[in-house]
């Protein structure tokens, strides 16, 4: 488990975050109903999105207690983990429910696009995975299973997006910016400069040098294993 933490020190120690959690999501939420009332005059559904942030807000005060016994009512109950549990324990029964689904979803399609439904599943998979985040159990999985598999992705994906961020940045400065390093690059062509010109693509060489090095220390840190 979490070592010589009890599961009354793990909830006090995700309450400042999963508070925190609530609160940004009740200000979506609110935010959402300012602009479905002011600007699409779509009073009653701006109420029930409104009800909801204040649900929220309340929710994110028993969160940020930390109060095990109260934070039990914001944690998934019993019975529906104990249902799932024996629902998706056949690999069988998952494949099967998982292609149904799909199935039905492609069917559908037109369907989950549209903005009250596709608000109503962001909420649902939002208030869901706050409810999982009380579960002790859960964050084990997380953070001993989850999170190392995902890892070696996730630093893949830095490391691919950084170096197209950096190629956009510097594409953007010459077209349409008048300082910068690609602006700076650009002039230096144009005129001629040849020591300004290598200076410049030697700071890109080295931006990108110390990129790659921060995200090969990243993965020396936390993927050692690979």
């Amino acid at each position: 488990m979490h070592g010589h933490i009890n599961e009354a020190e793990f909830l006090a120690g995700i309450s400042g975050f999963l508070g925190g959690y609530y609160v940004a999501l009740a200000i979506i939420n609110g935010l959402w109903a300012l602009w479905l009332w002011t600007q699409l005059q779509r009073t009653g559904e701006a109420l029930v999105w409104a009800a909801l942030a204040v649900v929220l807000t309340a929710i994110s005060s028993v969160a940020f207690g930390g109060n095990p016994q109260a934070m039990a009512w914001i944690a998934l109950p019993s019975a529906v983990k104990s249902v799932a549990n024996l629902a998706f324990a056949s690999a069988t029964f998952y494949t099967l429910a998982s292609l149904a689904f799909l199935v039905v979803a492609f069917l559908t399609r037109r369907w989950w696009v549209q903005p009250t439904v596709a608000w109503s599943i962001f909420n649902f998979s939002a208030i869901l995975m706050g409810f999982a985040m009380c579960d002790y159990n859960f964050a084990d999985i997380v953070r001993k299973v989850v999170l190392p598999g995902a890892l070696p992705t996730i630093l893949a994906g830095f490391r691919i997006s950084s170096s197209i961020a950096l190629l956009l940045v510097v594409s953007a400065e010459m077209v349409g910016a008048e300082k910068g390093i690609g602006a700076f690059v650009l002039q230096a062509g144009n005129l001629m400069q040849t020591d300004q010109l290598l200076a410049g693509v030697l700071v890109l060489s080295l931006l990108g040098l110390a990129v790659a090095r921060a995200i090969a220390a990243l993965e020396r840190r936390f993927i050692d294993w690979r």
